[in-house]
């Protein structure tokens, strides 16, 4: 009898930390997709005053193709206590992914105003990229503590 709990013990503390490490794990890639956004959609500005609309096109579809990925990303909630997610994300689950949605459209907006090589939409459209971002991290993620409003 005492083997049998032995054994239970065990198994569930292995289970309890491989749970623990898998959540973990799935926040540091939300980090880390989060990052890659960021870092793509960053020199959009300068691509802008350069004139480089057929990089704009690419970036923005490499951005559709990251933004689809916020989701799935998030659809298993994993918190540490470095995470940034509020509870909300998976308490207003509908609202989340409309959020995504939104940015899913503008990048959509993005990358055809960039085709027509107008600076005047294109720098429209980064704005409303941006605009996406910000709706979404506002409501659904924590702000920095130094930093309230890091958008202002």
């Amino acid at each position: 009898m005492r083997m049998k709990l032995f054994i239970f013990s065990a198994v569930f503390t292995l289970l309890i930390i491989a749970s623990f490490s898998f959540k973990v794990a799935g926040q540091e890639d939300r980090a880390q997709l989060m990052r890659d956004i960021r870092d793509t959609f960053s020199p959009l500005g300068a691509m802008l005053m350069g004139g480089a609309f057929e990089v704009i096109v690419i970036k923005s579809g490499e951005l559709a193709t990251l933004a689809e990925k916020i989701p799935p990303a998030f659809s298993t909630k994993a918190i540490s206590l470095e995470s940034r997610a509020k509870e909300e994300i998976w308490n207003d689950w509908k609202g989340f992914t409309q959020k995504s949605k939104e940015l899913a459209d503008a990048l959509a907006g993005l990358e055809a105003a960039a085709k027509t090589s107008n600076a005047e939409k294109t720098e429209g459209q980064i704005k409303k990229v941006l605009m996406a971002c910000k709706n979404c991290h506002r409501a659904f993620r924590i702000p920095q503590p130094e930093d309230e409003d890091e958008y202002q």
